[in-house]
């Protein structure tokens, strides 16, 4: 089956307002399941295994014993998912945050889900939402707004709006019944019911889940669509924050409020050309709308009635509009301070003193991952070159004093020695990349109209990484490899072993010959004799290889005692 095919179907069928009341069936076909599964398996996350103690390595190793064991149990109605394993996560600011680890079979099974009810919903959702969308990011939300920041608008009042703990407070019974306005098969809905009703373990405690979605799965974020895009047509049809060019010229001319709306998730801004009291007026007929019709309760610290040349934050960014005089005003988006000292603390946190076992090469990359990544995303904001230029000079010193203590050495010695090269700390190769080297972008340059429904376009789906800085690789290797691939490539003349195919660090695999969970002691898996440096086709090769023979010479759960892994 074609699933780009049936997708653009099931897409243009919605578009017609048609039911879909015979969509099972397609979630337990070999190559929907296929697909799904190599996408949970590519994501970082399945080295982490769920309530089942199944991992990526586990469920590969297996890989067609799995798929057909999830087709089975769907197609006879009898899978069940596992609770979803909760864990407490350190912040930067010290406290914790929960986050929700599902098996990964049923990782697998929501994948197809999405698969499946994403092109149903895509066509139905409203155009002024942009979290967790296909095609669709944070930047094109922030560039939205500032439409509305011109001084021909006329909008001088923003409503800021947080929905309080939204991913825990959704309604299973009103989600179900939104979920079926648009698919009737009810075996569909039995499942996605599974899902909300599954559980949570929680240090080996189970507790029922009355409400909310499942944390930390794949189908989550396009529930939560379907949940709030009750919101967003209420505003955009009862507010009028959709309305026609005429529809509005008729209520300014009335004295009546127009409305401006954006929702990135849980998080929204209304804007209001109108009055102070107008504008309080639009505020409390949203909440009352979330309180009343969608069970939901706003977060009232966070819920506020801003004029917008004080300025407001969304998602990350400062917006504010400045009277620049004579009649002229200055649409300005800030990195706000707040969320400069976050970077800054998570760097902090990563070249502290309590880090010095990491490797050297890994500390450079996870501190270049975390300020390419961070500078990316605020590269827009008309401040960004000026944040950028302190980062920079904060993390250069910040690694000196590490990589100084490291060494045990001091900070005047390191400046003399090679390792420093042109103003830069270099490491084997390896450079930390300097803030300043991201260079900031205008907001003019951002596209957002004429957004199509990427399954009924040919063009390529793009989906959002989302900015998260508490869960940025910090440098730490369970593996300590590293250093070793290095080694490993440098002896190898950077070239594959096998294929002789040219590599660099980046693009090379280090490869264990006898399997890595083989061994009880860490460094003996990563003995010299033991490895090898290949490339992504030939180590994919060789763990085929190592899969099907051990297919062939009879059971791998008795031969590894379960925990083997894949041949790397």
């Amino acid at each position: 089956m074609n699933i780009k095919e049936m997708q653009k179907r099931l897409s243009f069928w919605s578009m017609e307002g048609k039911k879909m009341n015979n969509v099972y069936n397609l979630l337990y076909d070999r190559t929907f399941l296929e697909a799904a599964a190599n996408k949970v398996l590519s994501n970082a996350g399945s080295i982490t295994a769920g309530c089942d103690g199944i991992d990526r390595y586990v469920f590969d190793r297996d890989f067609d014993y799995q798929i057909n064991k999830i087709a089975e149990e769907l197609r006879e109605g009898t899978f069940e998912p596992y609770p979803v394993r909760r864990v407490n996560i350190p912040k930067t600011n010290g406290k914790l945050r929960p986050l929700g680890i599902p098996s990964l079979r049923d990782r697998v099974v929501q994948e197809v889900l999405r698969m499946v009810l994403e092109p149903i919903f895509e066509p139905q959702f409203s155009e002024n939402s942009f979290g967790f969308r296909p095609n669709r990011n944070t930047i094109q939300a922030i560039k939205y707004l500032t439409h509305y920041q011109s001084a021909q608008s006329k909008y001088y009042w923003a409503v800021e709006g947080d929905i309080q703990s939204y991913f825990d407070t959704v309604n299973h019974r009103k989600l179900s019944k939104l979920v079926g306005r648009r698919v009737t098969d009810k075996k569909v809905l039995d499942l996605i019911w599974k899902f909300l009703r599954a559980g949570v373990m929680e240090k080996r405690l189970f507790k029922n889940t009355e409400s909310g979605v499942p944390q930390g799965g794949i189908l989550s974020p396009l529930l939560a669509n379907i949940y709030l895009n009750e919101l967003d047509q209420f505003v955009g049809h009862e507010l009028g924050a959709n309305f026609t060019r005429t529809q509005i010229y008729y209520r300014q001319g009335k004295g009546l409020p127009t409305f401006g709306y954006v929702r990135y998730a849980d998080d929204f801004v209304l804007v209001v050309r109108g009055t102070k009291q107008q504008a309080q007026e639009a505020k409390d007929t949203v909440i009352n709308f979330l309180t009343e019709k969608l069970k939901l309760t706003v977060a009232p610290e966070k819920t506020k009635l801003t004029h917008i040349a004080e300025g407001y934050e969304f998602l990350g960014y400062e917006l504010l509009r400045r009277d620049m005089g004579y009649g002229t005003f200055s649409t300005s988006t800030y990195i706000p301070m707040k969320a400069s000292k976050k970077a800054l603390a998570k760097l902090e946190q990563m070249l502290d003193k309590a880090t010095y076992n990491h490797s050297v090469i890994d500390k450079i990359r996870a501190v270049n991952a975390f300020t390419t990544g961070w500078c990316n995303y605020y590269k827009y904001a008309n401040n960004s070159t000026v944040v950028f230029n302190w980062l920079s000079d904060k993390t250069h010193h910040l690694f000196a004093h590490w990589l100084a203590r490291k060494q045990k050495s001091t900070i005047a010695k390191l400046y003399a020695s090679n390792v420093y090269k042109d103003t830069n700390w270099v490491y084997q190769g390896f450079t930390l990349k300097r803030a300043t080297t991201i260079k900031r972008v205008s907001m003019r340059q951002v596209k957002f109209k004429d957004i199509l429904n990427p399954y009924l376009d040919e063009g390529l789906i793009v989906r959002e990484e989302l900015l998260v800085s508490d869960k940025a690789w910090g440098g730490s290797s369970k593996r300590r490899t590293a250093d070793l691939r290095m080694t490993v490539l440098q002896e190898q003349g950077f070239e594959c072993n096998h294929c002789h195919k040219e590599l660099s660090f980046e693009t090379a695999e280090l490869h264990h010959k006898s399997p890595f969970k083989r061994y009880k002691n860490v460094d003996s898996a990563n003995l010299r004799e033991n490895v090898e440096a290949l490339c992504k086709e030939c180590h994919l090769t060789e763990t085929r290889k190592f899969r099907m023979e051990s297919r062939m010479q009879g059971n791998l759960h008795v031969r590894f005692g379960g925990e083997g892994e894949p041949n790397g």
